[in-house]
Formats: structure tokens, C-alpha cells, sequence
């Protein structure tokens, strides 16, 4: 935004500290940080020192408009809304499923879906603006009105991430050691270390086609897991299956700017999530022409289809070790898979997201002022 000729204001937990503020030509990108605004969202501190931070930090301060991101943030800002004289946006990235999980605030899913439920329904906000269709039915079954709410594809900055591709050229020694030869077959399964993300099914699948073709599994998010709990039982998994010479565990966390290189140094990249709000790992997979095997599943199935990804049940090891022999033992469909993805993710660019941001500000800002 602020390259686009705005001064933007964003407000993020103090771990984001290193983040400076700076010119953008005449325009100002400035980082504000609230302490335990993390926690918070986490549910691991109170309510009222993080909401008394916000309260500060946007107080006083005259705004054209104020966009929400989040559903805690939400909550939050909802008790202060009637303080400000701005139109105030909407957007949630958290993964929903079905009339189970809305926010992930909870372990019980009913808490969960009535405190969803219960900042929509406040109705503090001006437009609600989802980043998927996913996104967009959960919205509207948690109460959301039609009128107020829309979406438009979020994603990646393609061109960013396409541009690093070549700039790490001895990342594996960097990162891995000698542990990934120069002829292994590298599958790489990208992201967070959660149950969900489909990690047991791809270590099972490994293990069950070993005999037939002696792989290495990267899972990139299991230097810094998200869920240490889980990365536990990922690694009494592996000691079970006596696959620890298959599985790749980086020595320290990879760095976004390496990404790239590390997708297209895989020879298939896995996507078994049980279910995603849209699917970043299969956009960057896709982008970079990347043969990926993804599950049908909402999120997931806006992004990947049979043209561009060889797609599985989730929750179904046998599935995926098929998928994995199917795309090494045809190089012909690996490379058609390939060829299709570049240009079947181009509506994810980020780029367009952005615009439309834009241009439903100009709006909101326009009819607030005429009802002045």
C-alpha cells in the first residue's frame, strides 16, 4: 500500500521489533508494537493490558480507515469501535472447517464457533473482505451478511518469489548438510508442524513405498515447530517406522528468502493438509512449475485441480503413497502437471489483492464521508 501511494500505519506484537520504519518515496510504512498483542491472540495473557495497548496506539491518531485482521484483534477493537470516526475493515486468515473450527482460539469446537460467531455478530465493522471462498462460506454461515461481505483470491508476491529461485545456489549445504545428495529424490512437505497439515499420513507413505523408491522427506517447519507437542509425536513416528535416514530436519529454521530454492531443489512437493483456508505452500509450489500432490479439500481444491496437482483424499496414506510412485514413475504426467501450475496461480498474486483492497477504501471512504 504504501507503494501505491499511501501512508500505512500497522500495529504488531513487539516481536516484530526489528521491522523499521521507513519511506516508500513520499510515503510512510510505520510499525507500531503492543506488547502481548501475540499472547493475546494466543490465549496466553488478559484481556485488558493488550486492549488498553491498542486503545493507546490508535487514540488520538486521525485515520481514513482502520482495517481488522484477525478475529481476536477483532474482538478486541470491537469494544473501541463507536471511538473512532473511520470506516473500519474486516479480514480474518484463519482456517475455518465446516461447523468444527472457526478460529482455532479453543480446543473445544463449540466455544470455538460461538466466539466466531459472536464477533461477526457484533457487526462492528464496515466490509468484511475474505481472501478465499472458503473463507467467504464460513463468514456467511457464522452470520455474516451478504451485503457487507465479499472476497477476492489472496496469495503470494509471485514475481518476489520467483525472483529468488537462483540466488541460493549451495542452500543444501547451508542447511542440511550432506544429508540430501545431489541425486536423492527430495519431497518436500512446507509449513507448519501441526496435526492437520497431514504430516503422520506422509511419513507413513514414505515408509510404505521404501522398497520401491528410497525417498528423503523434508519437513521444513520442524526446526521451530508450531506445535511442539505434535513435533514430538512426529519424532516418535519416525523412530517407529525406522525412517530417520528419510526424514530431513533442518539444522536451524529456513529463512523465506531461501524458500524458493528449497521448493525447486524438491522433486515433488506435498500438500496433505486435512483442510486449509486457501493453500500458500500449494500457490509457491505451483508457481514454480513444482509437481505437487494436494488433498481435495476446501481451501486446497481453489488452488490445486487435476490439471495442475495429482489430488488425494485427505487423511489416506495408501492414496498418497500411490500419488508419490504414480508422479516418479511417469515422467511424462510429472512434467504436465509441472507445465499447467505457473500459469493456473496467477489470480493468486498478491498484486491483485492489493488493488481491490484499494479500491473498496476508496468506496468505504467515500460513502462514509457523504453520510457526514
Amino acid at each position: 500500500m504504501a507503494k501505491r501511494g499511501h501512508d500505512i500505519t500497522v500495529i504488531l506484537d513487539e516481536q516484530y521489533s526489528p521491522l523499521l520504519e521507513k519511506r516508500v518515496g513520499d510515503y510512510l510504512f510505520k510499525p507500531v508494537f503492543a506488547p502481548d498483542y501475540l499472547n493475546f491472540m494466543n490465549g496466553n495473557s488478559g484481556f485488558r493490558d493488550t486492549t488498553n495497548a491498542l486503545y493507546t496506539k490508535l487514540y488520538d491518531k486521525s485515520f481514513d480507515i482502520i482495517h481488522v485482521f484477525n478475529y481476536l484483534p477483532m474482538l478486541m477493537f470491537s469494544f473501541m469501535r463507536d471511538l473512532f470516526n473511520s470506516p473500519v475493515v474486516f479480514t480474518f486468515w484463519n482456517t475455518p472447517y465446516k461447523e468444527e473450527r472457526a478460529i482455532g482460539f479453543y480446543d473445544s469446537p463449540e466455544l470455538d464457533m460461538c466466539l466466531a460467531q459472536t464477533i461477526i455478530g457484533l457487526k462492528k465493522y464496515d466490509q468484511l473482505i475474505l481472501g478465499s471462498r472458503c473463507n467467504y462460506r464460513s463468514a456467511l454461515l457464522l452470520g455474516a451478511s451478504n451485503d457487507s461481505t465479499t472476497y477476492k483470491y489472496h496469495g503470494i508476491d509471485i514475481e518476489q518469489f520467483t525472483s529468488d529461485l537462483n540466488r541460493y545456489p549451495d542452500i543444501n549445504n547451508e542447511l542440511f548438510g550432506d544429508s540430501v545428495k545431489p541425486n536423492d529424490i527430495l519431497i518436500t512437505l512446507p509449513g507448519r508442524i501441526t496435526e492437520r497439515k497431514g504430516i503422520i499420513e506422509a511419513l507413513e507413505a514414505i515408509h510404505a513405498i521404501r522398497h520401491k523408491y528410497f525417498v528423503k522427506l523434508l519437513l521444513t517447519g520442524m526446526s521451530d515447530p508450531h506445535d511442539p507437542n505434535f513435533a514430538q509425536k512426529v519424532r516418535a513416528v519416525i523412530k517407529h517406522l525406522g525412517i530417520n535416514n528419510q526424514v530431513i530436519i533442518p539444522k536451524e529454521t529456513i529463512p523465506r528468502s531461501n524458500l524458493p530454492a528449497v521448493y525447486k531443489r524438491s522433486n515433488i512437493i506435498l500438500t496433505p493438509s486435512y483442510y486449509e483456508g486457501l493453500g500458500f505452500t500449494a500457490i509457491k509450489a505451483l508457481a514454480i512449475g513444482r509437481p505437487l500432490i494436494a488433498t481435495n479439500v476446501p481451501g486446497l481444491n481453489e488452488v490445486c485441480n487435476n490439471k495442475n496437482a495429482l489430488m488425494i483424499p485427505a487423511r489416506d496414506s495408501k492414496a498418497l503413497a500411490d500419488a508419490i510412485i504414480k508422479l516418479l514413475s511417469d515422467n511424462r504426467l510429472s512434467a504436465r502437471l509441472s507445465n499447467n501450475g505457473p500459469e493456473s496461480v496467477k489470480m493468486f498474486d498478491m498484486n491483485y489483492f492489493v488493488y481491490y483492497l484499494e479500491s473498496q477504501y476508496a468506496t468505504l471512504i467515500k460513502n462514509y464521508v457523504a453520510k457526514k
